[in-house]
């Protein structure tokens, strides 16, 4: 079941070691993620050179589901991922 929550807004922790690539957030407000109207609300941009770091991006909106896509991995690790709503 939707858990609306304290607000509107999330907050998303990256922590990256020697990464190099494109992570794209997408959310949807649909129930069913399976079948789900996904749109983008961010994008962390390390294409250019390798990143080492602890990022960290709010996110406005009541979101139902969150997830991430790696696009143009070259090298480096996702160390973690983590969503704070």
């Amino acid at each position: 079941n939707y858990y609306p929550g304290q607000g509107s807004l999330q907050t998303v922790a990256l922590r990256l070691t020697n990464f190099q690539g494109l992570l794209r957030f997408h959310a949807t407000l649909d129930v069913d993620w399976r079948q789900a109207n996904w749109f983008e609300v961010y994008e962390y941009d390390s294409t250019g050179a390798p990143a080492t770091a602890v990022h960290y991006e709010n996110l406005v909106g009541n979101f139902t589901w969150v997830r991430v896509e790696v696009v143009d991995f070259e090298a480096g690790t996702i160390d973690s991922v983590v969503l704070v709503y």
